[in-house]
């Protein structure tokens, strides 16, 4: 996402897996100071494309990042908030910042304009998705196949010229299928230890009925999403979530119970 970047090579790089604990940094998220934070974002706007034409005013305090201003795109809103939140030392994101397009098209035209990109979208493309424009905001009904479906149509509307806001209401046709607690509870292990963002060794994971208990504590809200992420990827039916972020034990969290049918927005 650095401005000017046409192409990654990556044929020279060789994945180490073995020097995590080495590589692992010393410095704490808690150990940055909110100025040092605030530069930090502002250099990661600097550098991304997406956001890199918007003035956004940026305000730090105790580790949480306040964020205003006007972008044209909600895609750029969206890409402002997760170059915050990926930021070491930022606990949460407040994201104020208002989408103003130069021109809203009226509901008819907003509509066309989203079928065509769902159309010529090579995931979604056959997909019987009902779309309501008011004013802006884009409406989103219908089933998918999996997680990665819905929110990849959500994904994809937000790049539309035109869009305000998305409200994504489509549901998941999650197989019900019987897996044993064992199971589930190995096969999120397994996927927090291949994560390159969490230090599993810091995570304590139980599965009841389905339920899987989280605690222990991470680094950063990138890392605090990514255990999440990881949770419902092995196979949790619900979270129970007790985590917390080092030397922050009250950090505005919320969402402590996460339910694989009412995901919160933040996922998007």
């Amino acid at each position: 996402w650095v401005a000017g970047v046409r192409m990654v090579g990556v044929s020279g790089l060789e994945v180490k897996w073995w020097l995590a604990k080495r590589l692992k940094r010393d410095m704490e998220s808690t150990d940055i100071g909110d100025e040092a934070i605030k530069k930090a974002i502002e250099h990661s706007y600097a550098n991304d494309p997406r956001v890199l034409s918007f003035n956004i005013d940026i305000d730090v305090e105790e580790g949480v990042a306040t964020l205003r201003g006007k972008v044209d795109n909600l895609k750029a809103k969206r890409a402002a908030h997760r170059d915050a939140e990926n930021t070491l030392g930022v606990v949460w994101v407040d994201n104020y910042i208002k989408v103003r397009p130069q021109i809203i098209p009226d509901d008819e035209k907003l509509k066309r304009r989203v079928e065509i990109a769902l159309l010529l979208d090579s995931v979604l493309n056959d997909r019987d998705i009902t779309i309501i424009t008011r004013n802006g905001k884009v409406y989103l009904y219908g089933h998918a196949d999996s997680f990665y479906e819905k929110f990849h149509a959500d994904d994809v509307v937000s790049r539309v010229r035109g869009v305000v806001d998305v409200q994504n209401n489509m549901s998941v046709n999650y197989p019900a299928l019987y897996v044993t607690d064992g199971r589930i509870e190995r096969e999120i292990r397994r996927k927090l230890l291949w994560s390159f963002v969490i230090d599993a060794r810091d995570i304590e994971v139980s599965v009841d009925d389905g339920v899987a208990k989280l605690s222990g504590t991470v680094d950063d809200w990138r890392e605090y999403k990514a255990v999440i992420d990881k949770a419902f990827e092995g196979g949790a039916r619900r979270i129970e979530n007790d985590l917390e972020i080092k030397g922050r034990p009250d950090a505005p969290f919320p969402y402590p119970y996460y339910n694989i049918q009412n995901l919160p927005i933040e996922r998007f």
